[in-house]
């Protein structure tokens, strides 16, 4: 029973709107953005929002890029990227810091962090599965979204 549900697991469509609630942070930062530093009584932060959008797609294409080696099991791969990005989160944190660049620092040191330890994945993806890619049609995507329509219902 357990393994049938790990199997419908794994057999999960992709949700493509799932990604636009990053695309939404831009314009609601730039709105409530002022609200956001207030709640928090940090007004140095105001400066760095912008950030805050770039760093959810770099999140979620990382954590999206992570499951999609997970299922191909390169277990090496994730466990090197995850100590990749710490250190590089950790050494940008320190550099900025160093440059009294501390609310950068903090922000920057994150984002860069992910962006920098997002390559080695899309490189492993994109050679492993890069012809799976190029083989897909516009057709066969229109055809499961139809098909997984009422999903998970």
């Amino acid at each position: 029973m357990l393994s049938a549900r790990m199997k419908r697991f794994d057999c999960l469509p992709v949700r493509l709107r799932a990604c636009s609630g990053a695309l939404l942070l831009v314009p609601l930062t730039y709105l409530f953005g002022g609200l956001l530093v207030q709640a928090l009584h940090e007004p140095r932060l105001q400066p760095w929002l912008w950030l805050l959008p770039a760093a959810m797609v770099a999140t979620g294409f990382a954590t999206g890029a992570r499951y999609w080696l997970l299922r191909r099991k390169s277990f090496g791969t994730i466990s090197t990227n995850n100590v990749l990005r710490s250190v590089l989160a950790a050494i940008f944190n320190v550099v900025f810091g160093l440059l009294g660049w501390m609310q950068f620092g903090l922000i920057g040191g994150l984002l860069l962090g992910l962006c920098v330890s997002a390559v080695p994945l899309a490189v492993k993806i994109w050679r492993d599965s890069g012809a799976d890619f190029r083989s897909l049609r516009w057709a066969d995507l229109r055809e499961q979204a139809v098909a997984q329509r009422r999903f998970p219902q």
